[in-house]
C-alpha cells in the first residue's frame, strides 16, 4: 500500500478522534525490494487531493510499499487505534474505478505500550524475564480471487487485534520502571 493513503487513526471513550496522526510516527516509502525511497512529510498532507491521487498512482505503478514506524501518545482509557485508508477513501474509490488494485499484505515487526528506555532497562536488568510482545511477527497476505473477466485480484484483509495493556512495575535498587505488558488476541477476515 502506498504511504500516502494509509493513516493512523485514534479514537477513545473520552471523545478523542484523530485521523492521520503523524507526530513521532514516520511513514517510509519502500521500493519493491524493501529499500527506503523517501519519508512522508507533514506538508505532503496539505497537498490538493488531486496531487495526492497522482502521487499514489505513481507509487502504485512503481509497486511501492510503506513502513510505518515510531510512536504516538494515547490516553489511559479504553479506545482503539487503527491503520486504514478511511481518511483517503475518496482517492481509494477513484483509483479502484480506474482499475487499480490494492495489495493489503502486511507484517507487524513490533507493538508495545510504554517507554522504550524502560523496556530496554528491564530487559537488561531482569535477565530471567521474557517480555513478550504478542503482536510481533504477525503477517498476512491477501487471498486472490477471480473477477468476472478471469483476472486474479487481491481480496481485502481486515485484521482485528484485541489488546489489553496490563500495567507492570519493576524495581531494582532505588529505580522503578513502569511499562505495559500486552494480552492479545486477533482475527483475520478476507472480504
Amino acid at each position: 500500500m502506498p504511504c500516502d493513503i494509509l493513516s493512523l487513526d485514534l479514537q477513545d471513550i473520552m471523545g478523542t478522534h484523530k485521523t492521520d496522526v503523524m507526530g513521532e510516527l514516520f511513514k517510509h516509502r519502500l521500493s519493491p525490494t524493501g529499500r527506503v525511497i523517501s519519508t512522508e512529510q507533514v506538508q505532503d498532507k496539505n497537498d490538493w487531493r488531486g496531487s495526492i491521487k497522482e502521487r499514489v498512482k505513481k507509487e502504485m505503478d512503481d509497486q511501492q510499499g510503506c513502513n510505518i514506524k515510531g510512536y504516538f501518545k494515547v490516553y489511559r482509557v479504553p479506545g482503539n487505534f487503527h491503520i486504514a485508508t478511511h481518511t483517503y477513501g475518496d482517492i481509494v474509490m477513484m483509483l479502484r474505478r480506474e482499475g487499480y488494485h490494492f495489495d493489503f499484505t502486511y507484517k507487524i515487526k513490533h507493538v508495545s505500550f510504554g517507554n522504550k528506555r524502560d523496556f530496554d532497562t528491564i530487559k537488561n536488568s531482569f535477565q530471567d524475564l521474557d517480555m513478550e510482545h504478542p503482536c510481533d511477527g504477525i503477517e498476512d497476505k491477501p487471498v486472490f480471487v477471480k473477477n468476472d473477466e478471469g483476472q486474479e485480484l487481491p481480496n481485502y484483509i481486515k485484521t482485528m487485534f484485541y489488546l489489553v495493556a496490563v500495567p507492570s512495575y519493576f524495581e531494582k535498587g532505588l529505580s522503578k520502571y513502569h511499562v505495559y505488558q500486552l494480552i492479545s488476541n486477533y482475527e483475520i477476515t478476507h472480504d
